[in-house]
């Protein structure tokens, strides 16, 4: 086997991993139901699905429910994230908790902590509102930078050459009718987050959701996180969270960029996933 196809059987292991730990896929999906999500990114034989699917459940990270014909995430997957916990909580997770605790009390919503990653947005950390049920967030899930108020706080400092990088990661149809896909247009919107100190997503990601999200600055144009609130378009009106950006997200981002033990926290999450 030649590395290129290796490294090919490594990305399609964790395409597959990745699929199965989507919230609306965690009872399990039936091999066809792999394959059928798979095939928009990725055509993959049966066999060599098979065989993936084979190897990642001798290894632990594939659960196969005979009795249902179900692949699920095998328990393999709890000692690495308990490792990836750990040196998390050695980073000062404490510290940022707490900031978001603070954005959770002003704006009675859920917050959140992304960086940018391989032209993702990643969320490090989120702290769900008490009794409010909101959007589906949580730490290790990925979204395209652009459809996201975290992803284009992230983003707003990158020149035109890294965007188009990151648009040519994701050339996938628009999430909603109000997703930019357009570099030019893309462009231009970032300028305004810069301008503003803070991103919106109008349901630019999921019909329905909105989000606003402030940058966090470690030197002047350089984002190396993002913290933001997340909430029911039905419930916040785009007023409101132009509001929470001002008042609420941009004070917040300061709050981290001159906080020592929050910044640096932040520093190491960014020198770990600045692989972009």
């Amino acid at each position: 086997m030649s590395r290129s196809e290796k490294t090919s059987s490594v990305e399609r292991a964790f395409l597959i991993m990745e699929e199965l730990a989507s919230p609306q896929n965690m009872s399990g999906l039936k091999f066809t139901d792999i394959k059928e999500r798979l095939q928009p990114r990725e055509k993959i034989p049966n066999s060599t699905l098979s065989n993936l699917l084979r190897t990642l459940n001798r290894l632990g990270y594939v659960h196969f429910d005979e009795r249902n014909k179900l692949h699920s995430l095998g328990l393999q997957l709890i000692k690495l994230g308990e490792m990836a916990n750990r040196r998390v909580q050695e980073y000062g997770r404490e510290d940022c908790v707490e900031l978001l605790k603070r954005v959770i009390k002003e704006t009675g919503r859920g917050a959140h902590i992304a960086v940018l990653d391989s032209g993702d947005a990643l969320y490090l950390l989120r702290e769900d509102a008490p009794g409010f049920f909101g959007p589906r967030i949580f730490p290790g899930r990925r979204q395209i930078p652009h459809f996201t108020a975290v992803g284009k706080a992230l983003i707003c400092c990158l020149d035109r050459a890294r965007v188009e990088k990151i648009l040519a990661l994701h050339p996938s149809l628009k999430s909603t009718s109000n997703s930019i896909t357009d570099l030019n247009e893309l462009m231009l919107h970032l300028e305004e987050v810069g301008r503003a100190g803070y991103a919106i997503d109008n349901e630019e990601h999921e019909e329905g959701v909105r989000c606003v999200a402030a940058p966090i600055y470690s030197a002047p144009h350089n984002v190396i996180a993002s913290i933001g609130v997340s909430a029911r378009a039905a419930d916040v009106p785009l007023k409101k969270l132009e509001e929470w950006g001002e008042t609420v997200l941009k004070p917040a981002a300061q709050e981290a960029a001159n906080t020592p033990r929050i910044l640096n926290a932040l520093k190491k999450y960014y020198s770990i996933s600045n692989h972009s």
